[in-house]
């Protein structure tokens, strides 16, 4: 089955490397795009690779410690507030009015998890339109909380660059399936 992967990025391919009848296995070699993953982690290397006058700018995965990856976590379910499109009910702009109702929670916590309702059209395959993400506003309002280190979502992105760089001294997690089943 065909793979749908970011738009713009390329397709897992499959190369054949050994045969049974050959060797007595069959090996296959893969080549796969950062995109092929679900999730997907954008450390803040990944996108300002230049940058390394920010604290946490210019760091990989590997350079955060394992410490920074157990947080308290905050679950916003905004998947109600979505349009029904292909049968799957999910928001595509994460607005700062929907993040607002969350003000003191937020503070009081380390991560973020945002819910669409994509994590439903990850699961289906479905090509990808209309991909949700963050305004502008939404991102500059979440980088006003100093206290977050993660900001989860099961969209492919959170955003443009832009958001990106608003929220450049998080992690960031993207493509979160099965996030329904998690209480709220």
């Amino acid at each position: 089955q065909e793979v749908e992967v970011y738009p713009g990025d390329a397709k897992p391919v499959k190369k054949v490397f050994s045969k049974q009848e050959d060797s007595g296995f069959n090996h296959n070699i893969w080549s796969l795009g950062e995109h092929n993953f679900h999730p997907h982690g954008d450390a803040p290397l990944h996108y300002q690779p230049n940058q390394t006058n920010q604290s946490n700018s210019n760091k990989s995965f590997d350079k955060f410690g394992i410490d920074y990856f157990f947080n308290s976590a905050l679950i916003i379910d905004l998947s109600e507030k979505g349009e029904i499109r292909e049968g799957i009910k999910y928001l595509a702009k994460i607005k700062r009015e929907d993040l607002e109702p969350f003000k003191e929670k937020l503070s009081k916590k380390t991560a973020i998890i945002i819910r669409t309702g994509y994590d439903r059209w990850l699961e289906a395959n479905k090509k990808h339109t209309k991909t949700p993400e963050l305004t502008k506003e939404a991102a500059e309002y979440l980088a006003q909380f100093s206290n977050l280190r993660v900001i989860g979502t099961d969209s492919l992105t959170i955003g443009n660059l832009l958001a990106h760089l608003h929220l450049s001294k998080m992690l960031i997690v993207e493509s979160l399936v099965n996030l329904y089943s998690i209480p709220v």
